[in-house]
C-alpha cells in the first residue's frame, strides 16, 4: 500500500485496505529506503557512464521528485504558499487547500531546486563518491530519516478537520513516540553495521552522524513550524517536512 501510494515507481502488487491505513503510514520509512537505494544506484550508474557533472547533478536532483510523483513537493509548495502569505489562520488554510499555484509556492520551489542542484553538483564535481561508500550509505538513508519524522508527527499530532487523516489517524502521541524510537533504533543499527563493515572511524564517523542529525533536526523543525502556523497536521505538512529534510540532508552531505 505504501509503495503504491507514495511512489511513482511500478508497484509489484497494488492493494488498498482502509483499515490498514495506519500500518501503511508506519511503512513510509521503508519506502524511503527503497527510494534511497534507487537514488544511490542512479548515482553509481551516472558515475560509471562518465556523465558530465552538471547533467549528473540535474538527474540526481529531479530523481526523488519524479520517483514520488512529486507528491511531497506538492505539499511543500502548498504549505509555503499558505505560511508565506502571513494572513490569518483561516485564510492560510483556504490557501493551503486552493488548487491554484501561488507566487510563494513557485518562489519556494525555485529556491529549493537551486539549493538542491548546488548540493548535488558539489557531490558530482567534488570527487568520486563511488570511492566513498559511507557517503552512499548516507545518501540512501536521507529519505528514510525525513520520512521517519513525517510518519511520527502524522501518527502523534491532531489532524486538521480538512486533513485526509482526520478520523483515521493522529493524536496517538504515546504510540507515535514508540514508533519513532523503534525507527531510530533500526537506523542506529544500520548506521553502526555500515560503519563497521566499511571501516568508518574517527572524524569521518562523526561527520556521518552529524549529517544524519541535520536531516532529522531540519525535518522536525519544518513539521513543527508548519503545524504551529497552520493549527494542525495534514499530508501537505508531512510533505513539507520531507522535502526540507532531504534538502538539508544533501546539503550536509556535500558540505560537512
Amino acid at each position: 500500500m505504501a509503495w503504491g501510494m507514495f511512489t511513482a515507481l511500478p508497484c509489484p502488487h497494488k492493494v488498498w485496505d482502509e483499515d490498514a491505513r495506519k500500518d501503511m503510514l508506519r511503512m513510509l520509512p521503508a519506502v524511503g529506503l527503497i527510494l534511497g537505494l534507487f537514488w544511490c544506484a542512479l548515482f553509481l550508474l551516472l558515475d560509471l557512464l562518465g556523465t558530465p557533472a552538471p547533467l549528473a547533478a540535474s538527474l540526481l536532483t529531479v530523481f526523488p521528485f519524479l520517483a514520488t510523483g512529486s507528491i511531497h513537493l506538492d505539499g511543500f509548495m502548498d504549505v509555503n504558499d499558505a505560511v508565506c502569505s502571513r494572513l490569518p489562520l483561516e485564510e492560510k488554510r483556504r490557501i493551503l487547500k486552493d488548487s491554484h499555484i501561488g507566487a510563494f509556492a513557485v518562489i519556494s520551489a525555485v529556491l529549493m531546486f537551486v539549493l538542491f542542484f548546488g548540493a548535488m553538483f558539489s557531490l558530482t564535481a567534488g570527487g568520486n563518491i563511488a570511492q566513498r561508500p559511507a557517503d552512499l550509505v548516507t545518501l540512501a538513508m536521507i529519505p528514510v530519516m525525513s520520512r521517519m519524522v513525517s510518519v511520527s508527527f502524522v501518527l502523534g499530532s491532531r489532524p486538521m478537520e480538512t486533513s485526509q487523516y482526520s478520523g483515521h489517524v493522529g493524536g496517538e502521541k504515546e504510540k507515535s513516540g514508540r514508533v519513532l524510537c523503534v525507527m531510530l533504533l533500526i537506523t542506529a543499527v544500520i548506521f553502526a553495521v555500515s560503519a563497521f563493515l566499511l571501516g568508518v572511524t574517527g572524524i569521518y564517523l562523526l561527520r556521518t552522524a552529524v549529517r544524519f542529525f541535520v536531516t532529522f533536526a531540519v525535518s522536525c523543525a519544518a513539521v513543527v513550524s508548519g503545524k504551529r502556523r497552520l493549527g494542525g497536521m495534514n499530508g501537505d505538512i508531512s510533505g513539507y517536512g520531507i522535502v526540507f529534510g532531504e534538502l538539508a540532508g544533501v546539503i550536509a552531505l556535500a558540505w560537512i
